[in-house]
């Protein structure tokens, strides 16, 4: 289950290749599709990471998303928010479907420099969940999906690309919890998946959950509480032994009350970074980190607070296990400071997920963040969605890296580009941060932001449909070169 990590620049080299490959494929007039149908039997491109944007002069991108519920009862409804960061119009053709194995085309035109919603759980109904595939007719366009029940909030990526692995940090199955992983299968090919779990004592792979045949431009779901009960803490490992699918999981929570709906990691990192966590009285924050790997693995997460470096953190995490460290509240982390980590291992690679707990909440008390790859915090562009319901509870720019970064930042308006005060033109030094201030925060609204650096950087958001900052947190989606 490991992920080699050796001659990681020579590799990136050719992945660079590979991408331009990629994109001569599509203008030729393949599409994603088929070219994952040519090649189900070779592992996706990791170097794209899970969910990444085209360029803007790319012929065609796409997008899925999954792990809402349909119809009009439904328990997690959801919408995706489509970011179009171009001065042109995007035509998107958008293919849901449900576990029953009905489906529905719905086309839209998306606008410029703006986020657009597009309800999902509504288009169909006689299934209990649903998955979405977004295209578009070129690039520069973002996909993210948030719950839309009112009091619960969770807002996850979409996925740019297909893989046969995917991995999961954190969850339960004990008593009263819901776990439901959606595999959907954007190719024209079957595939066939293994899932197992890690927690509770190492690795279980359940009879229920092996084998498992997602059919092409299907979705199959299965509830982890089904098969892996009463597992206070629990990772999984999606592995298809034939073709490729885009894994998410649902979480539904009676207490904390929430709604953490999360798409999965592709690979395996040695490094990972978390772009904004924020102590906040009666909510809890961890960092919960799986090794699903038959190797032991040293893992030390090093956080940093406005006033400086904390002292790091070190476990030894044992195969097929899981870590959770409670970040905050924690005497190193003082309540109202905002902080940033990044996590290593001396390993082949783990899987690592920002957790946020509000105790005694009414309503939006859980929340789940993927932390950004390697690939992501180097890409040198990127994209933050727009926050449909307004001004966004709080926004952090860190630099992890060795160097002082440049950073561009600019507010996408359907007039045009606006320069993001405090942000665009600033050089950050290395390890520091900069969280944007209420005012300035007003002043983006819903709109969405487009960045660039000269070096490492990792952007996070926090969106304002929540009780508490770090419930709904999305990271900056990477756009390709």
């Amino acid at each position: 289950m490991s992920t080699p990590h050796h001659g990681r620049h020579r590799t990136h080299e050719t992945h660079r290749a590979l991408l331009v490959m990629l994109v001569v494929l599509v203008a030729g007039g393949l599409t994603v599709a088929s070219i994952l149908t040519r090649s189900t039997a070779s592992p996706a491109p990791a170097f794209a990471g899970v969910s990444q944007v085209a360029p803007n002069g790319a012929e065609s991108s796409s997008f899925v998303c999954g792990g809402f519920t349909e119809g009009a009862g439904s328990t997690v409804p959801g919408s995706v928010l489509i970011t179009n960061a171009t001065s042109e119009i995007r035509h998107a053709s958008i293919e849901v479907v449900d576990d029953k194995g009905s489906q529905i085309v719905v086309k839209k035109t998306i606008d410029p420099r703006v986020t657009t919603a597009v309800p999902i759980s509504g288009l169909l109904s006689g299934g209990l969940w649903v998955s979405a595939t977004a295209t578009f007719d070129g690039g520069g366009v973002a996909v993210v999906e948030q719950t839309t029940r009112v009091g619960e909030g969770s807002v996850t990526p979409c996925a740019s690309v297909a893989s046969p692995s995917w991995y999961f940090a954190g969850g339960s199955t004990v008593s009263g919890q819901d776990l439901v992983y959606s595999l959907v299968n954007p190719t024209a090919t079957a595939a066939v998946v293994n899932v197992s779990f890690i927690g509770g004592g190492g690795l279980v792979q359940p009879q229920g959950s092996q084998g498992l045949v997602v059919p092409p431009s299907g979705l199959v779901t299965f509830s982890a509480v089904a098969v892996a009960p009463h597992i206070p803490l629990i990772g999984a490992i999606v592995q298809a032994t034939q073709g490729s699918v885009v894994a998410f999981a649902t979480q539904q929570s009676p207490f904390p009350h929430g709604v953490v709906l999360t798409l999965g990691e592709s690979t395996l990192e040695r490094r990972w970074q978390m772009a904004r966590a924020v102590s906040t009285k009666g909510a809890v924050n961890s960092l919960v980190i799986a090794n699903p790997t038959s190797q032991a693995q040293v893992v030390t997460v090093r956080a940093r607070i406005p006033s400086g470096p904390l002292s790091p953190w070190s476990e030894v995490v044992a195969p097929y296990s899981l870590w959770q460290l409670v970040t905050a509240p924690a005497s190193r982390v003082p309540v109202t400071d905002i902080y940033s980590a990044v996590v290593t291992t001396s390993g082949p690679g783990v899987s690592v997920s920002e957790v946020t707990q509000v105790v005694g909440a009414a309503s939006a008390g859980w929340g789940s963040t993927p932390l950004a790859a390697p690939v992501v915090v180097d890409a040198g562009r990127w994209i933050l969605p727009g926050s449909v319901q307004g001004t966004p509870i709080g926004m952090t720019f860190t630099n992890s890296g060795s160097s002082p970064v440049r950073v561009h930042a600019s507010i996408l308006t359907p007039a045009g580009e606006i320069s993001l005060d405090l942000v665009d033109g600033t050089t950050i030094a290395a390890g520091e941060s900069i969280s944007l201030s209420s005012t300035i925060r007003k002043g983006i609204g819903t709109h969405p932001i487009l960045i660039s650096a000269s070096g490492p950087l990792v952007v996070g958001e926090d969106l304002p449909f929540v009780t508490a900052p770090g419930v709904a947190s999305i990271v900056a989606l990477a756009i390709l070169p």
